[in-house]
């Protein structure tokens, strides 16, 4: 029997990747495995799933008359995924989401700082200290400070058309596919020959922002004498399962509107992505985000 799975969420993060893969697990015909984001076959970026064994345990219990799929956005921007893919099984079928890489990009940034990748609040000031950090070190978290080269998505989508035949692979954007979901998600459904499906398309994984940021500054750089008073009483919490700053922390992000990026500095990550945006139009044949040029 072929490996599983058969087929693949590659990308890009902050693309609307978790909503796809929360509509499309909920298909009668698709097996998904619990976690998202395995990053089995990305090799040369860190974290992820270490061994094939762990790998073909996440589609043990798929039955063999559903599909069996995962997500994980790293792929795309790997220089080995795709390749390790196909060489795992030839026939998998790749699905990629694109999204506008300013707009992709602000939302890693707010990705990065609440779950503590990124130490700095604000996109613009952390936009500018990516000259002076490691993209992909031995930390996990490193990998999230690359706001720019996870979207310059020419080279790529390069890689995914040159590796992947035509019959085995599917891009979606981002903004059409939002704009009438129900439309895109039925033609997403022919790719891997899966019958239609009635579901609800709510919104997954919408901006979720610090209600009170001094507060958040505050947990995480406490003052010296709060260390110390929290030091005897961390043992006590921890075998009690209570972590109480990670509470705290949790009861301070909410849903909210993204601030508006300040004009001057949208402009100048429009014309970083410019060049590049116009290299994607022509690899796929057709005008894209007009405002990220």
């Amino acid at each position: 029997m072929p490996e599983r799975p058969d087929f693949i969420i590659a990308g890009a993060a902050k693309c609307g990747t978790t909503a796809l893969f929360t509509y499309l697990a909920q298909h009668p015909s698709i097996f998904a495995p619990r976690a998202k984001e395995p990053a089995f076959f990305c090799t040369d970026l860190p974290g992820g799933i270490a061994t094939l064994d762990e790998y073909r345990a996440l589609f043990a219990a798929a039955p063999r008359d559903r599909l069996a799929f995962e997500a994980s956005t790293r792929y795309l921007y790997s220089k080995v995924a795709i390749a390790r893919i196909l060489a795992h099984n030839p026939a998998t079928k790749i699905i990629v989401m694109l999204g506008n890489p300013v707009d992709a990009a602000y939302s890693l940034h707010g990705y990065a700082y609440r779950y503590g990748y990124e130490a700095i609040a604000d996109f613009e000031t952390a936009w500018r200290a990516q000259a002076s950090r490691p993209l992909h070190g031995p930390d996990t978290g490193t990998f999230e400070y690359a706001y720019g080269p996870i979207y310059l998505y020419a080279e790529q989508i390069g890689r995914l058309l040159t590796l992947v035949p035509e019959r085995q692979r599917h891009i979606v954007i981002y903004e059409e596919f939002f704009a009438d979901p129900a439309c895109h998600f039925a033609r997403l459904l022919e790719f891997p020959n899966l019958p239609p499906a009635t579901l609800g398309f709510s919104r997954v994984g919408e901006y979720s922002g610090a209600v009170l940021p001094r507060l958040e500054q505050f947990l995480r750089r406490p003052p010296r004498w709060l260390s110390a008073l929290h030091a005897p009483l961390r043992p006590v919490f921890h075998s009690a399962g209570l972590h109480p700053a990670a509470m705290i922390r949790k009861l301070n992000f909410a849903r909210r509107r993204k601030p508006a990026l300040r004009p001057a500095f949208r402009a100048e990550l429009r014309g970083y992505f410019a060049g590049d945006v116009a290299e994607l139009e022509e690899l796929l044949g057709r005008p894209l985000w007009r405002d990220a040029r």
